[in-house]
């Protein structure tokens, strides 16, 4: 889905990137393989972190991908990055915890700096009907929040810049971000 990300936001500007819940590190590897002068840090729990570690070595992002052990929500974040990523990850938290995440990752993020939120959008089942490869996303259905929520929370954050994109990949996606 990293191709995807990078057609819709420009990464070019960006020198450290934080990937929070960056799960195996792939998302971030894919974009520091297109904009060589990025690095990135992973921010997931220890064992996520090993096994990212574990997917990453002998790739050419291995020295330009870290991987901060943490429990994002709980632990405090580490600062001066121009970019802080959310990639498929908020929609496993309620609204107060993901509304946290948000604000954790505004006080870490560089003034100037962006947050951006690749998700998937809601699904709606009256107009289109789904394959059965896409039964296991249906658990996580009712959590799937359209763009707008995330949009009135950079608005209550003060971020400037909003910019949402919408498109499709077998089912609804959306990636918004703002500036500090």
């Amino acid at each position: 889905e990293a191709p995807i990300c990078l057609s819709y936001h420009d990464f070019s500007s960006y020198r450290r990137m934080l990937d929070i819940g960056g799960n195996s590190g792939e998302f971030a590897r894919q974009i520091c393989s297109r904009h060589l002068d990025l690095t990135a840090t992973i921010c997931d729990l220890p064992v996520v972190c090993d096994i990212g570690q574990q997917h990453l070595a002998g790739t050419e992002q291995t020295e330009r991908v870290d991987f901060f052990r943490a429990n994002a929500l709980n632990d405090p974040l580490p600062d001066g990055y121009d970019v802080i990523t959310f990639k498929s990850m908020l929609h496993d938290w309620p609204d107060e915890q993901a509304i946290t995440f948000l604000k954790k990752a505004h006080e870490s993020v560089k003034q100037g700096g962006s947050l951006l939120i690749y998700e998937r959008g809601p699904l709606d089942f009256i107009d289109s009907r789904l394959p059965f490869s896409l039964l296991p996303i249906l658990l996580f259905f009712p959590f799937y929040r359209s763009p707008e929520f995330y949009v009135q929370q950079f608005h209550a954050l003060g971020m400037r810049n909003i910019k949402v994109s919408e498109f499709t990949l077998e089912t609804p996606f959306f990636i918004a971000s703002a500036t500090k």
